[in-house]
């Protein structure tokens, strides 16, 4: 029996042991006088934003672009540096990608690409929030985990039928 829920076990231990993980947050952008705005999520990892997900100026959000995709600064770093990300179609106003520099004290400066060329015009200054999502933690689901294999082992033993007399 116990050769049954080893795997198991062990499997619960990994996931008790700490590996490390991606982060989530969530983060919005207010643009000043105009300017574009956005919101949604993003996974970093080690610091550096690997994937983003949302909406900015109504349009929906495909994907972070890799660090020095846009040239200069970009080093997806955020809060703390720069990170940009692409849309899934072109705005009125001619862009399609996006960076987000962050200024300090919860301001940013936005500026829209038509690719990797800066849309003349295409930039302001704005307000951003970022915040840790609410997301389960792994010991909790490899709690659980154990829990599960716990009451279905007692569970089969209470099931098994008993010897007939002798």
């Amino acid at each position: 029996m116990a050769k049954k829920f080893a795997p198991a076990l062990a499997a619960g231990a990994g996931l008790l042991g700490g590996v490390a993980q991606a982060a989530t947050y969530d983060w919005t952008f207010t643009g000043t006088g105009g300017s574009p705005s956005g919101s949604g999520q993003y996974e970093e990892s080690g610091g550096i934003v690997t994937a983003v997900s949302g909406t900015f100026e109504g349009i929906a959000i495909t994907g972070v672009l890799a660090p020095g995709y846009l040239g200069g600064s970009q080093d997806n770093k955020f809060p703390g540096g720069v990170f940009a990300f692409s849309l899934a179609s072109a705005t009125g106003g001619g862009w399609d990608n996006s960076a987000l520099t962050d200024c300090g004290s919860g301001a940013a400066l936005w500026q829209g690409f038509n690719g990797t060329n800066f849309v003349n015009g295409a930039a302001n200054f704005g307000a951003y929030t970022v915040t840790l999502a609410a997301v389960p933690e792994p010991a909790s689901a490899a709690l659980l985990g154990v829990a599960i294999a716990g009451f279905l082992a007692a569970n089969r033993r209470r099931a098994r039928p008993l010897s007939p007399p002798a």
